[in-house]
């Protein structure tokens, strides 16, 4: 009979979130979708209202006036000044009034150019949205002082409770260090996960609640200072999905599922179910 291989240490245990800090539940992926564009939408309307607004040119301008005001007044006199302070007060009532009409111009845009900056992100694949390029939310720096800590990120214009598809980019030897991501469901205890396996730089989890993940790394007391950057790759809404990760140690794939999808659990060492 052959024998087994331990994948995870004795005492591992697979947490789900608290009531607190459980994802809220958007609805299907349909409605994530739209939820989605519906964000984009307002951002995309509201940029375009404001771009001549917070134009640099339109503010320097604006700067402008006052000193504009002050030297009619020097050399223009009283009247000059009255005369000048008129026509800038229509000048900007009529800005005043042609707002709603700026508004309503953008509004009428807004989902054309909502349309062309999604496709610019990336492509709808079924459910799943994919991005053309790796979509960098974290980068920062870990040392072996570092140990035993993490670094909480948030992960903006996906709604919460969604799976990610994420990818680790290490800056140096990546065997001097061990990194993973963990969102709404993760293993404890953490260091001594780090320090048995070895995660690939790929995986997949959920979107804790207000959007937040957590890079935890284990760095060789001899390592340098690390640069280690966290980048999105795809999205979709899959209740069925807690957390996947592949473990170079073993060359095992295991997905964990939540309690309700439990039976349908496996763990994968390559084309065998453990």
């Amino acid at each position: 009979m052959p024998k087994g291989r331990r994948l995870f240490p004795a005492d591992i245990q697979f947490m789900q979130p608290s009531e607190k800090n459980k994802p809220r539940a958007i609805g299907s992926p349909r409605a994530a979708r739209w939820a989605v564009r519906a964000a984009m939408f307002v951002r995309v309307w509201f940029r375009g209202f404001c771009a001549p607004i917070f134009n640099s040119s339109s503010l320097f301008s604006f700067l402008t006036i006052p000193f504009f005001i002050f030297f009619i007044s020097v050399f223009a006199g009283k009247k000059g000044m009255t005369d000048e302070a008129r026509v800038i007060f229509s000048a900007a009532l009529a800005a005043i009034s042609a707002l709603p009409v700026w508004a309503l111009i953008n509004l009428i845009l807004a989902p054309f150019r909502t349309a062309a900056e999604e496709r610019k992100l990336g492509s709808w694949h079924g459910n799943r949205f994919v991005y053309h390029t790796p979509r960098s939310v974290l980068t920062t720096e870990w040392s072996p002082a570092n140990n035993g800590t993490y670094r909480e990120f948030l992960v903006p214009d996906i709604p919460e409770g969604a799976v990610i598809d994420y990818k680790i980019e290490i800056t140096g030897p990546p065997t001097k260090i061990n990194c993973v991501v963990f969102g709404a469901y993760y293993m404890r205890p953490v260091e001594q996960v780090l320090k048995e396996m070895r995660f690939a730089s790929h995986g997949r989890v959920v979107l804790q609640k207000k959007r937040r993940l957590q890079l935890l790394c284990h760095s060789d007391p001899s390592s340098i200072p690390t640069i280690v950057n966290v980048a999105i790759l795809a999205w979709e809404m899959d209740p069925t999905l807690s957390l996947e990760y592949t473990d170079h140690n073993t060359q095992a794939r295991f997905v964990v599922r939540p309690p309700e999808h439990e039976q349908e659990t496996k763990t994968q060492r390559g084309n065998e179910t453990v």
